[in-house]
């Protein structure tokens, strides 16, 4: 008898890193829902929108099947590009909203900064957080307890939606930049 569990991964095919999400996993990966122990959820599928998503996670939640968001930001923008791209945060708060059970691996969550500096002493009075989401990046590192700095030219670009998302969550970025390159 196979004990091993049957995941459902989310994730886009055509990148490159898009496999790398399971090296070293023990699972047996699954093409349909049905057939699913739980839904690992990395990076959106190629030419899905958020409403593709919901007869998936219609069956999840019948099935009562928990969902692991590996990348919960909401959206992002890439390079060359001013359009907004949804991650998999969008579709595991649809699968929340919905009834379904989520596991957040990543910020704003606590654990993955507890995880990330256990190797080593951190000064968090000499350590900043940088990031373009006030919902991820800002959140963790007041969660945290660190500074942050908010890159206004990412998710969030205009000043006065800054503001407002800031005041409407209490969520605040130690100093704003326009810019962030390296």
């Amino acid at each position: 008898l196979n004990d091993k569990k049957k995941c459902y991964h989310i994730y886009d095919d055509t990148k490159e890193d898009g496999l790398l999400f399971r090296k070293g996993l023990d699972l047996i990966f699954v093409d349909k829902i049905d057939d699913a122990d739980f839904i690992l959820a990395c990076t959106p599928f190629v030419n899905m929108n958020p409403i593709d998503y919901i007869p998936i996670l219609e069956k999840a939640v019948e099935r009562d099947i928990i969902m692991y968001c590996a990348n919960p930001d909401f959206e992002t923008v890439v390079k060359n590009n001013t359009k907004k791209i949804f991650c998999m945060g969008a579709i595991a708060e649809i699968y929340t909203r919905m009834g379904g059970k989520v596991i957040i691996q990543g910020k704003p969550e606590n654990e993955i900064y507890v995880e990330t500096t256990k190797s080593f002493k951190l000064d968090k009075k000499r350590t900043i957080a940088i990031g373009d989401s006030i919902f991820h990046d800002i959140k963790g590192a007041n969660n945290f307890s660190v500074d942050s700095i908010l890159v206004k030219s990412g998710i969030h670009k205009e000043s006065k939606i800054i503001n407002i998302l800031c005041k409407n969550h209490q969520i605040s970025p130690t100093y704003l930049i326009n810019d962030f390159s390296i």
